[in-house]
């Protein structure tokens, strides 16, 4: 990367219509506001719109969630995934920064993909294991492998991945949750913020 070059990060969430929408903005905010160029890639429906956005947004998570069927929900995210390859490799981004994922065997692919075109993972399961517990532990454990960096957001979730999973210390970043101050109202009352 030329010294004089700005610092390209794509974010990728494909759960924006959950509240993880929040933490997204937060962490795109803050990266912009550091001066790094951000494209945040999430699901076509975000549930925040917030006033100030310095980053750009992409919505190429379509049909990825709602009513329709697991395998119909599948092949789009699988589908998803190749456009988001393909965006990758157009706007020549270095680094890509993934939030939760949703299929670990078509997650394992795209970084294994990845990591031969030499761009570097940093990956932010938020949640060690999942919320499935030992279902495809094996896979979560090639994404961590995979990745350049494992962010995790407290020290207890650093010292599960190293003893259970046996990572670097080294490959694993501490980074707060952080908060939400985007969003705060502070000029209404207490009476109408208790009552909403």
């Amino acid at each position: 990367m030329d010294f004089c070059e700005k610092l390209k990060v794509c974010v990728v969430s494909p759960l924006g219509y959950t509240g993880l929408a929040y933490y997204n903005h937060s962490l795109c905010q803050s990266l912009s506001g550091a001066g790094v160029e951000v494209t945040l890639v999430t699901s076509d429906t975000i549930i925040v719109t917030p006033k100030i956005i310095t980053y750009t947004i992409v919505k190429t998570f379509k049909g990825t969630y709602g009513k329709r069927s697991r395998i119909k929900k599948g092949v789009s995210y699988t589908l998803c995934m190749l456009k988001l390859l393909q965006f990758i490799l157009k706007k020549r981004f270095r680094i890509v920064h993934f939030q939760i994922l949703e299929l670990p065997l078509v997650d394992v692919v795209v970084f294994s993909l990845l990591r031969a075109m030499r761009i570097k993972i940093v990956f932010t399961p938020h949640d060690i294991y999942s919320f499935k517990p030992d279902k495809n532990i094996r896979l979560q454990y090639l994404l961590y492998k995979l990745s350049d960096v494992v962010v995790v957001h407290n020290s207890a979730n650093k010292t599960l991945l190293i003893k259970e999973l046996k990572l670097s210390s080294d490959k694993i970043e501490i980074l707060l949750h952080g908060n939400y101050n985007y969003f705060l109202n502070s000029n209404i009352s207490k009476d109408i913020a208790e009552s909403e």
